[in-house]
């Protein structure tokens, strides 16, 4: 996954949401997951985990060279962390 558009600089791809899927010659599968708080946020300057409005680029494949590609935007992320995960007080 890709972050474009952070106030802060974001690597140029993370791996998020990953799912192994075995699959036979020949076969397919649509395969879901989610991308909530922890998946998309990234710690600010004051070391707090945010989620700011920015435009991501999600690839699917088997490495991360991967060229299969989907893209989506935040343009209203939360003001508040609800991930049990963080502390963001």
């Amino acid at each position: 996954m890709r972050n474009l558009g952070a106030s802060i600089e974001q690597p140029v791809r993370s791996l998020e949401g990953f799912r192994r899927v075995t699959l036979a010659p020949g076969e397919s599968k649509q395969i879901t997951f989610d991308l909530g708080f922890k998946e998309l946020s990234f710690f600010n300057l004051q070391s707090k985990p945010t989620i700011e409005a920015a435009h991501y680029t999600v690839w699917i494949g088997n490495s991360s060279l991967a060229s299969q590609e989907a893209a989506f935007e935040v343009v209203s992320p939360p003001t508040v962390c609800r991930h049990r995960a963080y502390r963001c007080a």
